[in-house]
């Protein structure tokens, strides 16, 4: 039998640990890792099918958020957000008449490419008062901020207001709003 050089024996062994070494590796992590794309144990739902609270700030956010230099007016943000709203929003949102009053500054802000952009968040000290499984009321504050291409923004709006919201065929829809408080 002939002789194997030493530097053979030791290439061999090397090559042998790596593919041991990989094997192993393979195997564990075949073992304990979960399949991709697999999340039957995740329960999800609609949140705006069973949260009145997120539907009225979704609607109040969709509401006070607008693009002057692309929409005639309000409604036009409305009008987006229509397969959330019920009621007088909806017949508001579903008119295609635009406002008859724009917020003063409207034609500025189209000119010079602003947004206007809200954030509705349901308000700290009263939460949602629910009237029964069908209708409620969510207190929410929105705040307003003018977004200008320079990426600079300027506070425009802060109010709270009692957003009402009903189930309709499962999903919690706002249909009416009332300003109670304007901070600036």
């Amino acid at each position: 039998m002939k002789n194997i050089p030493k530097p053979a024996i030791i290439a061999i062994a090397v090559v042998t640990l790596v593919a041991v070494v990989i094997g192993a590796w393979t195997l564990v992590n075949r073992s304990f890792s979960t399949p991709e794309g697999h999340d039957v144990h995740v329960a999800t739902q609609d949140p705006l099918h069973a949260d009145p609270e997120l539907a009225a700030t979704s609607a109040m956010t969709g509401l006070m958020t607008w693009q002057p230099a692309q929409q005639e007016s309000p409604q036009d943000a409305a009008a987006a957000i229509a397969d959330r709203l019920t009621g007088q929003l909806e017949e508001y949102a579903t008119s295609n008449a635009p406002d008859p009053v724009l917020p003063e500054p409207w034609g500025q802000w189209a000119d010079a490419g602003d947004s206007v952009h809200a954030v509705a968040t349901v308000a700290d000290d009263s939460g949602s008062i629910n009237n029964d499984d069908q209708q409620g009321i969510v207190n929410v504050v929105v705040d307003q901020e003018v977004w200008h291409p320079s990426g600079n923004r300027t506070p425009y709006s802060r109010f709270t207001a009692d957003v009402t919201v009903k189930n309709v065929d499962g999903q919690w829809k706002a249909e009416r709003y009332e300003i109670s408080d304007t901070e600036y």
